[in-house]
């Protein structure tokens, strides 16, 4: 009975003092999913640029919601370059958009969405996806 006593009494005065260390944390902390911008991997990124070569596409703004579940979901402004008559005389364009970045890869130990997916002419595309450029670290 004496022994019971003491456990709880030894914890809760080293507790009261400070000297207990906070529980343990998992041996393995999850690893955050990214995004590729240009093959630069970035979590949870503010703006990306989705067409490399050129730059002429891109999305800024950006607010995440459902950041690292199998969809996640992202509102900003995507500005592309209409490229008429050509790219260097065309014009760029701004549309409010919400889109979902899916399709998560894993290589090695590093985790990253490959597409994005959003209403038809979304990315001043016909499609309603993009392919995000392959990472060049992961």
């Amino acid at each position: 009975m004496t022994n019971r006593l003491r456990v709880p009494f030894a914890a809760t005065l080293l507790s009261t003092c400070g000297l207990l260390l906070p529980a343990a944390s998992p041996a393995s902390a999850a690893t955050p999913v990214r995004i590729s911008d240009c093959g630069t991997l970035k979590v949870a990124p503010k703006s990306i640029v989705i067409s490399c070569a050129d730059a002429n596409r891109f999305i800024t703004g950006i607010s995440w919601t459902n950041w690292g579940a199998a969809t996640a979901v992202g509102t900003g402004i995507v500005t592309w370059n209409t490229c008429t008559p050509t790219c260097v005389a065309g014009t760029y364009r701004h549309v409010s958009l919400t889109f979902r970045a899916l399709r998560r890869v894993t290589r090695g130990n590093v985790t990253y969405y490959s597409t994005l997916s959003g209403p038809s002419g979304s990315f001043g595309t016909k499609g309603t996806t993009w392919t995000l450029a392959t990472p060049t670290a992961g």
